[in-house]
This record gives C-alpha cells, structure tokens and sequence, in this order.
C-alpha cells in the first residue's frame, strides 16, 4: 500500500501575477492484493481530487500559451486516463482485453458513479510528434466526471488473471459518504475489503463510520486506510464485542472478521 499526495500553485515561486491555485489536493492511493494460488493480481487506486475549473477562476490570461491552450482544450476538467496495448472493450462496468499470452486484463471502474469512457487512438493523437516512438502508440481510455464540482473520488480495481478464478468487485460506502472502498470477491479466499478515507475535510479520518454489507465467505479480510494513527480504533461487527484495532504509523489497520 503506498499513497502520495500534490497540490499548491502550478507556476514556481517568483512568477508575476499568477492565476489562481486550482488544485487543493489530489491524492493517489494504490493497494495490492495478491492471491494465495497466484491465479490473479489485484491492484485498487483511489484518488481524492479537490480541484476547481481554471476556466472557470480569474487570470486565465496569466497561462502562458501552452498551458493555455491546454486548459481550454481539455475534455474536461478532471481525467482519469488508462493506457491499453489494444482496444479495450468497455462494458457496463468495465474495460477490458485479453494479453497476447491469454491473460486477461479488466479494469472495474466504479467511481465516480456517473462518468463519461471514451476511448482515444494514440496514433491519431501523437502520431508524427518528434517525442513519441510510433511503436508506442496504443489506446487509451480517459474517465471523466459527468458533473463539474470541486471534490470527486475515483475508485478503479485493476486485476490481471488467468482462466478458472472468479473474479466481483462491488463498490463498499459508509452511511455518512466519508469512507468508500471496494469488496474483492475471488475464488477460494475470503472476501476482502479495502476502504479509503473519502472526506473532503481531510485525508485521514479522525472519527469512525459505519459500513453496511454482506459477504459471501464466513470470514472477511478487512484493510481500513487512512486512518488517524493518533486515535485509538476499535470494531463491532453487528452490535457484537467491539475489537481493538490496531493502526500502523501509516494510518492502516487490519483485521480478519467472522461475518456469518
């Protein structure tokens, strides 16, 4: 699990009359989960973004040109862009390809709940630029929001794996909105679920929530993130004995609960 943060002005220190800050946080967090019978891998990448339109702040005239043309020309406001070595089949739910030695690739892409997929040929786009090799130039698929706003969550579970596993992945969310993160069902382990800190406030969460679900295995592997490693943590699975939770340093804990 590894997570890393930007935001603050886009031109240096020392730059005249720059426009606006537009960007006030944009974290990425990615988790692995790997599989007891090496059969799939599981990747989960969630990124928080409070961002405002440049379009539609003050200053615009204090981009240089390029990035100018940038702004105004963008589909949109926030991306979320997925390279592919062929075109992907979008379903749904999903994008998604076979490798050429019959893995195969799905991306589940479920934040934000309303969004926009559309695929772009990168010959079509870079082909003839001095900086791209032809030979590189495959799809993509860009993720937007339907909805222009400040804050949006981007949740995608990105897993490669061979024939025979099972393979769902269903969103998972709080009562209050302030913690979202995903159920990895696979065959033969315990359901896994993998839950971010969604408040706009603050990355790491200070107060606890409360989750609704269902799995489909006696027992369920659990990875709370960002969490406040100064707050002492405990859960209750159905108004049961509540458990002390142990937090690493890192905001993370782990437990393996009976949900039958």
């Amino acid at each position: 699990y590894i997570a890393g943060r930007t935001q603050g002005q886009y031109y240096p220190e020392g730059y005249w009359d720059p426009p606006p800050t537009f960007l006030h946080e944009w974290t990425r967090s990615l988790f692995y989960l790997p599989s007891a019978d090496k059969k799939s891998d599981t990747i989960v990448v969630f990124d928080r973004v409070k961002a405002d339109d440049p379009e539609a702040l003050p200053k615009l005239d204090r981009y240089s040109g390029e990035d100018a043309g940038r702004i105004t020309s963008a589909p949109a406001v926030k991306q979320w862009i997925l390279h592919a070595p062929m075109t992907p089949t979008l379903t749904p739910s999903a994008i998604a390809w076979s490798t050429p030695g019959g893995q195969q690739i799905r991306v589940n892409t479920i934040l934000p709940s309303s969004q926009t997929r559309t695929v772009y040929d990168e010959t079509a786009l870079w082909g003839g630029l001095w900086n791209f090799y032809e030979s590189e130039l495959k799809f993509q698929v860009r993720i937007a929001p339907t909805a222009v706003q400040p804050w949006d969550t981007f949740l995608n579970v990105v897993q490669a794996y061979d024939a025979g596993p099972a393979l769902a992945n269903s969103l998972l969310q709080s009562l209050d909105g302030k913690a979202q993160g995903v159920r990895v069902q696979r065959t033969g382990h315990n359901d896994t679920m993998v839950v971010f800190g969604a408040d706009p406030a603050q990355r790491l969460l200070e107060a606890g929530y409360n989750l609704t679900l269902t799995s489909g295995t006696p027992a369920a592997d659990f990875y709370f993130l960002d969490l406040d490693p100064n707050k002492a943590w405990s859960v209750q699975v159905d108004g049961s004995t509540t458990i002390a939770l142990v937090v690493s340093s890192q905001g993370v804990g782990r437990a393996t609960l009976g949900l039958g």
